[in-house]
């Protein structure tokens, strides 16, 4: 289990009829980049990622983006279900997020496997050696400010959902 996380336009999926308990839903729109952020994950080139409640919560916390994705009573988005509206402010607390972890760190973005095979062409799993290692919070860093920036600067409502 996880978040489904979407960056984007808003839209709302809407349903009433009298004596139907109907529903309103706010959701984001799907987008696909070729020029989009790509670290060999499912996220590549799309506004939607899909981490685990740990990672995503770990990346918050280290990054201190925690107030971004949980409002005061530390719900995620507001409800899991949930939807927030984003702007500049959001977005220069991203950026400076990523400028602040590019200072201080010196991998490259990307995401290591839990294991890996060794090195020698045997079949028993090895642990990823420190100097092949990839740096996966700044690769999430560089994700969230793409699509933070691109909504912001593109969408009339930019959102971020998490459904």
């Amino acid at each position: 289990m996880g978040y489904s996380i979407t960056i984007g336009e808003a839209e709302i999926d809407y349903y009433y009829e009298k004596d139907d308990r109907g529903y309103a839903r706010i959701s984001a729109k799907g987008v696909h980049h070729d020029q989009a952020p790509a670290f060999g994950d499912l996220s590549d080139f799309n506004n939607g990622r899909h981490p685990s409640y740990s990672a995503w919560a770990d990346f918050l916390k280290e990054t201190g983006l925690s107030s971004i994705f949980f409002d005061e009573d530390k719900r995620t988005l507001g409800g899991h279900p949930g939807a927030i509206p984003i702007g500049k402010t959001e977005a220069n607390l991203v950026r400076e997020s990523l400028e602040s972890w590019r200072a201080n760190h010196s991998k490259e973005p990307g995401f290591d496997k839990t294991s890996i095979f060794s090195l020698d062409g045997s079949q028993s799993p090895t642990e990823v050696p420190d100097e092949i290692q990839k740096d996966a919070t700044l690769a999430r860093l560089i994700w969230l400010d793409y699509w933070v920036d691109w909504a912001v600067n593109n969408c009339k409502y930019p959102t971020i959902c998490n459904t």
